[in-house]
């Protein structure tokens, strides 16, 4: 399910990354993304059933999950924030959601360092080595 969840960020970060870039590192952007993902994380977690474990996670909580970690790219939205966000309210417990959150971190840093790398190492534009 891991693996499921990260798709989503791979393709809106190599879609969208130029017009993030261009359009979007603006303090408005970023101070209006970072309080409505904070209030959104408040009012979540504050109406929470927290009764699932990151085991129940099926495709479609995974996936759910995944495009929560893809609107993370969006400057001033905190990656982990937004999983946990949207596990909570899918009714992980708060334990859960973390884990769940933590692990996703992984393929998805992995990634973004790697496709980095190459370009700093090449000096070329990677996008159609980039597919995830």
């Amino acid at each position: 399910m891991i693996v499921l969840a990260t798709i989503p960020a791979c393709i809106f970060g190599l879609l969208m990354k130029d017009i993030i870039e261009l359009y979007l590192r603006s303090a408005y952007v970023i101070a209006t993304t970072t309080i409505v993902f904070g209030l959104l994380l408040w009012w979540v977690d504050k109406n929470a059933k927290l009764a699932d474990d990151e085991y129940q996670a099926g495709w479609k909580k995974a996936l759910f999950i995944g495009l929560a970690q893809a609107m993370a790219i969006i400057p001033g939205t905190s990656r982990s924030g937004a999983t946990i966000t949207a596990a909570l309210y899918l009714g992980f417990t708060r334990e859960a959601a973390a884990r769940f959150s933590f692990l996703m971190s992984i393929p998805i840093i992995t990634l973004a360092g790697a496709y980095l790398g190459l370009k700093l190492v090449t000096g070329t534009e990677l996008s159609m080595l980039a597919s995830c």
